[in-house]
């Protein structure tokens, strides 16, 4: 049985993939399996993967069609079999001794999940982000956190990241949650992590920067706001709606949280025209999330 899973799906990504799995491959923690799932891509992507598999037992290749991102996560999830599972995006590039540093961690400390930080690496002509993905200012080493006073603390600093490449979660605890990544959405990540953390008991912060997360002309976070990420947003905070109705001893941050998210969105939603501005607004009293939303936040959205 392998330490560690790394689940790895790619989309048309082939430009980056000698990097990115070459910095999985050469890890100093050696007892790992390796599941990469592409999804769909066109781009040659599946030779350079076809490549690696060849040259590296540990690695798992599936190839399927283009499903998305979520049902590529959950299709490695059902066969991984190490005692913890680390989620890498197909552009990034880890740290040689991340694996082996987070495992270690979460053996002494018989850790639910660890999280540790990131560097940002810009593609030429890349749009810069606001925000970076250091938290050393708000969390230290010696503690042992549960998920939703950590919760609340994260969101008292800004400083929730959903991405699920900070994280290294152990895996029957995991499946002992029934987590999914929901389909056919982005900004899955959102439910995901949020789910995740929050019914952890034991859960440690890792001050490193154990990854390089680049960030592309053409990925998700670089293209123009859209009604579609309105849609994806609002179906998130919809089902976290839903857990909360059979889970109401987090009710409260769960509400802090939708409150969080969907006032950032509709910050975010002031670049849409004056109509997409006003489906916005429809759609959160559709979903019963305009509740959520703060006056000023609505009054800016207008002016």
């Amino acid at each position: 049985m392998p330490k560690v899973s790394v689940i790895i799906p790619v989309y048309n990504t082939a430009q980056y993939l000698e990097e990115s799995l070459s910095s999985i491959v050469n890890q100093t923690l050696r007892d790992i399996e390796i599941i990469i799932v592409d999804d769909g891509s066109s781009d040659g992507s599946s030779d350079v993967i076809e490549k690696f598999a060849n040259e590296d037992k540990r690695i798992i290749f599936i190839k399927q069609k283009n499903y998305g991102q979520s049902v590529a996560r959950n299709v490695a999830i059902d066969i991984a079999q190490g005692d913890y599972i680390y989620f890498m995006d197909s552009d990034d590039i880890l740290n040689l001794d991340a694996l082996f540093l987070c495992l270690d961690r979460c053996n002494k400390n018989n850790l639910d999940l660890l999280f540790f930080d990131g560097n940002i690496i810009y593609e030429e002509g890349a749009k810069e982000i606001s925000w970076d993905y250091n938290r050393s200012n708000y969390f230290n080493e010696d503690e042992l956190y549960c998920g939703k006073s950590l919760i609340e603390k994260m969101l008292e600093t800004y400083s929730f990241k959903a991405v699920p490449w900070l994280y290294f979660v152990r895996t029957d605890y995991f499946r002992k949650l029934n987590i999914r990544f929901l389909p056919n959405i982005i900004h899955e990540d959102e439910l995901f992590t949020f789910l995740l953390f929050l019914q952890s008991d034991k859960i440690s912060y890792l001050n490193k920067k154990l990854i390089f997360h680049r960030i592309r002309c053409n990925s998700t976070m670089s293209k123009v706001f859209s009604l579609f990420n309105v849609d994806c947003y609002i179906e998130v905070l919809k089902e976290v709606q839903k857990f909360k109705k059979t889970n109401l001893t987090y009710s409260e941050v769960i509400d802090r949280y939708t409150y969080y998210v969907i006032n950032a969105v509709c910050q975010t939603a002031k670049s849409l025209n004056y109509k997409d501005r006003i489906k916005f607004y429809l759609k959160c009293r559709s979903s019963n999330i305009d509740k959520y939303l703060y006056k000023k936040n609505l009054f800016k959205l207008f002016i």
